[in-house]
């Protein structure tokens, strides 16, 4: 939470933005779906939190909250990770063109041969509802040159990069199958799309997705748990809406960020669920966290292990 930057004035300031930023997600941990309920569930466990945070004014006032939440760009909270993807997706462009080449000419030297060494890809073609899917899986296990884990994210063991090409099923006046293959398909489109124009390389069918582990992961391994994600991803709007109401909140100028803060709060139950630390209904899981300090302690204010 320190990493987005305070949206108030330099002016100084009664309340530190990370610390109501990370009660607000305690709050909708404990099942608190409001930023009032929140924090006035932050105020009855004052002394608790301070354990971890110096709150040396208390906890702020919900007008407080709403400021911040309005001011910040939630932009903002995506930058330093799209800056590191960044580095990735040029490495990853790099090292699969060297990839190709290597499998024809065994001579030809890789622009990065100690990651090449640890690199690894795999593609799949499957046939899903009314469309042919079409994806390639990267992955690196050599982060070494990768300045942002060396200096601040040295526990990454794994870099990966999906690929995601969706393709319309086509067909004739017959009932014959004329669906374009994938580089038909970003060469010249199909009759139900057109060619994907040089500025829309990503979109709703061609999609990019930066991964990243604290394991040593292979390219197979890496697709299966994105195939998982998937699955998660579906769960998360209705659980949003009608676990955390979102779709009933009043909240306007600072709606974005506060379904940041849901997520952050929507997260850490479903890996609480997950682990089996909490009942598996998300409304009891929440019981559990306002009523569990220890559950609080490892799940806020310690650092989650990943279990891949």
């Amino acid at each position: 939470m320190k990493a987005v930057p305070d949206p108030r004035c330099g002016r100084e300031t009664k309340h530190d933005h990370a610390e109501v930023l990370v009660c607000l997600v305690v709050g909708f941990l404990a099942g608190k779906t409001t930023i009032r309920r929140s924090l006035r569930w932050c105020k009855k466990h004052l002394e608790e939190l301070r354990e971890y945070l110096p709150l040396k004014n208390g906890i702020a006032s919900s007008s407080t909250a709403c400021r911040l939440l309005s001011g910040m760009d939630e932009e903002l909270f995506a930058l330093e990770f799209m800056e590191w993807i960044g580095e990735i997706l040029k490495y990853f462009g790099d090292m699969s063109d060297d990839h190709k080449k290597m499998e024809k000419d065994r001579n030809y030297r890789p622009r990065y041969p100690e990651m090449q060494e640890k690199y690894e890809e795999i593609s799949q073609k499957e046939r899903n509802r009314d469309r042919q899917e079409y994806r390639w899986y990267s992955v690196c296990t050599e982060c070494s040159l990768l300045t942002k884990t060396q200096k601040e994210w040295p526990f990454v063991k794994t870099v990966g990069l999906a690929r995601q090409v969706r393709i319309p099923v086509e067909r004739d006046a017959q009932g014959n199958d004329i669906t374009p293959d994938s580089k038909t398909f970003l060469e010249k489109g199909s009759r139900r799309r057109p060619k994907p124009a040089q500025d829309e390389e990503t979109g709703k069918d061609i999609q990019k997705t930066g991964m990243i582990s604290d394991m040593e992961l292979t390219a197979e391994e890496t697709g299966r748990i994105k195939r998982e994600h998937w699955a998660v991803e579906n769960r998360l709007h209705h659980v949003l809406d009608d676990t955390f109401r979102e779709d009933r909140s009043p909240a306007k100028r600072s709606k974005h960020n506060l379904a940041l803060v849901r997520k952050f709060a929507y997260n850490i139950l479903r890996i609480a669920i997950l682990y089996g630390d909490c009942a598996e209904i998300m409304t009891e899981a929440m019981d559990d966290f306002s009523d569990d300090l220890i559950l609080r302690k490892k799940y806020v204010f310690s650092g989650i292990k990943s279990f891949y």
